[in-house]
């Protein structure tokens, strides 16, 4: 193999290598109680602070195409539906929680509907970086963790 080669195969290895590290080292366990729920039952979502510091977890802010339409979900969640092999976020409808920090080892649950039938996920936020409102100004950085998939299913007719 040419010297130029054996670089390039070095580089994407250690590019790979790192890719799994990365996913590796996230700081929370998102997981959904149960895999399939009917139309607007509660639906528990659990979250492990899976680190050995403090971890704020910011309320998402939705902002829809309509301006009018944007909402503030209380809960520091965003569900997504996958639609058309995308997924894509939609309300929530809130049954309890808020926004808070979770200490290292703790796990929070958090309880959630969603209306419509189909496969979804939580998508749990959390801080990475505050920033600083002062010069120079840093804006704050946010990362987060999803959960695997769940169905939900139309309402049983009597």
């Amino acid at each position: 193999m040419r010297f130029p080669a054996q670089i390039a195969f070095t580089a994407a290895i250690l590019f790979l290598s790192s890719q799994q590290i990365l996913h590796a080292q996230e700081p929370l366990r998102v997981e959904v109680v149960g895999t399939t729920h009917a139309n607007l039952a509660p639906i528990v979502v659990r979250v492990t602070n899976i680190t050995p510091q403090a971890i704020e977890l910011p309320v998402p802010y939705n902002v829809q195409k309509n301006a009018k339409d944007n909402f503030q979900n209380p809960l520091p969640i965003d569900v997504e539906k996958l639609e058309k092999n995308k997924w894509v976020p939609c309300p929530p409808v809130t049954r309890g929680g808020i926004g808070r920090t979770i200490e290292p080892g703790t796990t929070l649950e958090f309880t959630l509907g969603v209306l419509g039938a189909g496969q979804y996920r939580a998508r749990v936020w959390y801080t990475i970086d505050r920033g600083d409102p002062g010069p120079p100004k840093r804006r704050p950085v946010f990362g987060s963790v999803v959960s695997q998939p769940f169905s939900v299913t139309p309402n049983p007719t009597s």
